[in-house]
């Protein structure tokens, strides 16, 4: 065989073959692109099918299925691909747990194409109520509904040294047992090893808390201070409040309870939006310790209508002239101070009204005092009454009794004024009978033919004269005498006690005008700080400015928040430029953000607040 004819007849048959070849893929290729046109359009349907549910679709999601009671955890709901212009329905967590704020976010992520998705999240911050295992129910937005999430809350850990090392309560009462209406002491310490912020603090002394059985009193303002423990340094917020006990048994005074932002970089602040995370500050929440209080009744021994528990109660006593040189109808004034060691000045009673023989007694009002000397709270009524003897001889002025019941020593006893006696001078002058007092007998006219015995009687007459009729005329004299004097020494009393009243009363309106001003004062001084650090646009110098003025305002007492700010005031402007500040610190970065705006927010709610009684303690505002 000639091996060029194989050659040939392979060139040959190849361009057969490739014919076939060729037919045969323009078959298929007719067929395939008409298959995957048909599998293109399956695909996009499909795709398009599951956008659409992945755009419908909400999500939900905790960071821990497992917390304790005195922790917090983070809801994050979700939905992607639309843009919701509402919020979650979250009412039905509040059956077991309690929101303490929530934050939205929004992020746009673009495709290789031209193609983009939206998603929009809250951040929903919860605490646990009580122990147990919970269900999140499926929370509704718009027409959509979430996942349900299942949350198993375990007993608060006790106080040891390991929660100590940051945050914790620290409770006590001067005494666990007392009797009804007995003084007894509450102290509340909030210990931080950190840097921390109030966000919400409720104990007994909030104003939210009611308890019939209790009175709570405030006492004092708050106490700061520093304490070692171990080797560590706390800063101590210490509050006190004076709890009287209105009704015997067993009464438990709940734990007070906090939550709280700490930890982080030093920033007290929660930065929600932070991408450092090991420098991100946490929110917790903090419990105290219930204390139980074991309330006696009144003793039976106790024999007096006034109930008056007590360490100790005295009476002093003081007069406003030397009582030794008294003189008849010349007014001096007693005062009586009863003080009593452990009740305040509402819980002490009236003093018996005395009645003095030869004297006039005109009581006046009764002044009430309460203090604290450090240990015990001091209750004290001063008693003035005027006394006015209207005749010469001795006074003698009963005395004056109070009976208290000894709590230390588990007894009755009394305090007592002594009987006293007053030796009054200025003897009032007897009238002496002189034949000049009255007319004499050869004035009475007699006829000359008149028997004896009709002489006889005009000389019993006579002497009947002049036994009787000059007391009766001098005494008349004397009694008027001494009625204008008693008028006159009114009047000049009436006069000098309400020049003293006056005088006491523009004394405290000077008093509190000087205190209003120098509020008003500082509250200027520290919105001129707010302006310039609004000018100068510093985030963190605007923060910082906005919390020092909000503290001056609002006055409570406690660190106020930005939130606090925002819900003293009740303004959407200002709400959202706060908002924005906040975004501008721990969000998108500092650039960009002009404090202009959130000046002009401040300066909105103080024109519209100038005249409201809410802000009476602000004065009109005026461009600084």
């Amino acid at each position: 065989m000639n091996p060029e004819r194989g050659i040939k007849k392979a060139h040959c048959r190849i361009p057969v073959m490739s014919g076939r070849a060729m037919f045969l893929k323009k078959t298929l290729t007719t067929k395939n692109s008409q298959n995957n046109k048909s599998s293109i359009l399956a695909l996009f349907f499909l795709l398009m099918l599951s956008l659409m549910q992945s755009v419908l679709a909400a999500t939900a999601y905790v960071d821990r299925n497992s917390v304790a009671l005195n922790e917090t955890f983070e809801l994050t709901i979700g939905v992607s691909g639309i843009t919701f212009s509402g919020s979650p329905d979250l009412s039905p967590l509040d059956k077991d747990f309690k929101v303490l704020g929530t934050s939205q976010r929004s992020q746009m992520n673009w495709g290789s194409g031209s193609g983009s998705s939206r998603k929009t999240e809250w951040l929903v911050s919860l605490a646990p109520l009580k122990v147990g295992t919970f269900t999140i129910p499926p929370l509704n937005i718009g027409k959509e509904k979430t996942n349900p999430l299942t949350i198993i809350v375990s007993k608060a850990p006790k106080a040891n040294a390991a929660n100590k090392s940051e945050l914790f309560f620290d409770v006590e009462v001067d005494k666990s047992q007392g009797y009804v209406q007995q003084q007894i002491i509450y102290t509340m310490r909030i210990f931080a090893h950190k840097n921390f912020r109030i966000n919400a603090l409720s104990h007994i002394g909030d104003e939210n808390f009611q308890d019939d059985r209790l009175s709570v009193i405030k006492l004092g303002k708050e106490n700061r201070y520093r304490a070692n423990i171990g080797n560590k340094k706390y800063e101590v917020i210490e509050l006190k409040f004076l709890i009287f006990p209105q009704q015997s048994g067993k009464i438990i005074l709940p734990a007070p309870q906090m939550i709280a932002t700490f930890g982080g970089s030093g920033d007290p602040f929660f930065d929600r939006f932070s991408t450092r995370r090991r420098q991100q500050p946490r929110q917790v929440q903090i419990n105290g310790e219930d204390i139980e209080l074991n309330i006696s009744s009144i003793p039976s021994e106790y024999t007096s209508s006034w109930w008056l528990p007590a360490k100790n109660v005295t009476f002093t006593q003081s007069w406003s002239a030397d009582i030794s040189a008294l003189k008849a109808g010349e007014p001096v004034t007693r005062t009586i101070t009863l003080q009593a060691s452990g009740l305040r000045a509402e819980q002490l009673p009236e003093l018996p009204q005395l009645e003095i023989f030869n004297a006039k007694v005109y009581p006046d009002k009764v002044e009430r005092n309460t203090s604290f000397d450090g240990k015990d709270v001091i209750g004290k009524s001063v008693n003035k009454m005027l006394l006015i003897p209207s005749k010469s001889g001795e006074i003698i002025i009963p005395e004056t009794k109070i009976v208290w019941w000894d709590i230390e020593q588990n007894r009755q006893r009394e305090a007592v004024l002594p009987v006293q006696t007053l030796v009054v001078g200025g003897v009032i002058t007897e009238p002496t009978r002189q034949k000049d007092v009255v007319p004499e007998p050869a004035l009475v006219e007699l006829d000359s033919n008149s028997r004896t015995d009709d002489l006889a009687d005009t000389e019993s007459l006579a002497e009947g004269s002049l036994a009787e009729d000059p007391v009766i005329i001098t005494q008349s004299r004397w009694y008027v005498e001494l009625g204008l004097l008693l008028v006159l020494v009114a009047v000049v009393c009436g006069w000098i006690f309400d020049r003293i009243r006056l005088q006491k009363k523009v004394a405290a309106q000077h008093s509190k005008s000087d205190e209003q001003d120098e509020k008003q004062h500082k509250e200027r001084q520290l919105r001129k700080e707010l302006k310039q650090a609004c000018i100068g646009s510093s985030p963190k110098q605007v923060r910082q400015a906005l919390i020092n003025w909000g503290q001056q305002i609002i006055d409570s007492g406690i660190p106020v928040t930005l939130l606090q700010i925002e819900s003293h005031f009740e303004s959407s402007v200002l709400h959202n430029e706060i908002q924005r500040l906040e975004n501008a610190l721990y969000g998108n970065g500092e650039e960009g953000w002009s404090g202009a705006n959130l000046w002009k927010a401040v300066e909105g709610v103080l024109d519209k607040s100038a005249g409201s009684e809410k802000y009476s303690g602000l004065e009109r505002l005026h461009r600084i």
